[in-house]
């Protein structure tokens, strides 16, 4: 009997004992029950927005011709581009219904790691709704969620070479830079189709964060940007070993000069 209870006194003991690793597996699991409640609070009330999604193309062209930009069809845009926008921003495009929930779970330990927001894990899909839908929305947890669900609607709405479309023509590509027609022809003075491969993939990548990836003030960042879309891609195995070594020493020339000469 005095065994028994040595055993009970320790277990409980242990069971009090809660190291960082425990601490950190309570909060992934408390973030994503929170994650999971939300989300289906937001998808009660998802059909009152359901109508929003229809009409995108519509919508984007609208806006490009307002600024005075051309939309640009998909089979106009390079293969380059358009590979190393899905290597680096969103590599299960083709296999998700709008929301990568390996990638939000990835996203969510980081944050949980790290205690702060670090990685969103967004899609190309939530992107695009962010940029049309929600372009008007502060940023939150509830524009998060809303882009999520929105996502899944699109999804079921349009086919992915669309949702691809839509996204090339909407997103911010930097000052007076909105969509990929705009973005070629500030950056390089030329058109998508006669873009070379490095530039192709400089588009790809500066997405993330025009304002640091300015090849004419920030020469060094856009490089390193530039390398990580190339390795993006080499690991998506759409560019050969050769293929990257290559475009690592190009130099990305650009309407102001000359950037990794």
């Amino acid at each position: 009997m005095q065994k028994l209870k040595l055993q009970i006194e320790s277990s409980e003991k242990g069971d009090c004992q809660t190291g960082p690793s425990n601490k950190n597996f309570q909060r992934l699991v408390l973030g994503l029950l929170i994650f999971v409640l939300l989300g289906v609070g937001g998808w009660a009330a998802s059909t009152l927005v359901a109508p929003k999604t229809t009409g995108l193309g519509e919508l984007v062209e609208a806006d490009l011709t307002a600024r005075g930009d051309a939309y640009i069809p998909l089979n106009e845009v390079p293969e380059d581009l358009v590979s190393g926008l899905i290597a680096v921003e969103d590599k299960r495009f083709y296999t998700h219904d709008g929301t990568d929930w390996i990638r939000v779970g990835g996203a969510l330990w980081a944050n949980v790691e790290a205690q702060r927001v670090t990685e969103g894990g967004s899609t190309i899909t939530e992107q695009l709704v962010d940029n049309t839908i929600l372009r008007d929305e502060q940023k939150s947890l509830t524009r998060k969620l809303q882009a999520m669900l929105l996502a899944q609607w699109v999804e079921h709405v349009y086919t992915k070479e669309q949702i691809l479309e839509y996204y090339l023509n909407a997103v911010y590509y930097g000052p007076n830079s909105y969509g990929v027609y705009a973005a070629s022809d500030n950056y390089f003075e030329q058109s998508p189709s006669e873009l070379e491969p490095v530039q192709q993939l400089f588009l790809a990548g500066v997405v993330q964060g025009p304002a640091l990836y300015d090849p004419s003030s920030q020469c060094s960042a856009a490089g390193t940007r530039l390398d990580a879309v190339i390795d993006a891609r080499l690991e998506a195995q759409t560019l050969s070993a050769a293929e990257a070594e290559d475009l690592k020493v190009a130099p990305l020339v650009h309407a102001n000069g000359i950037c990794r000469a």
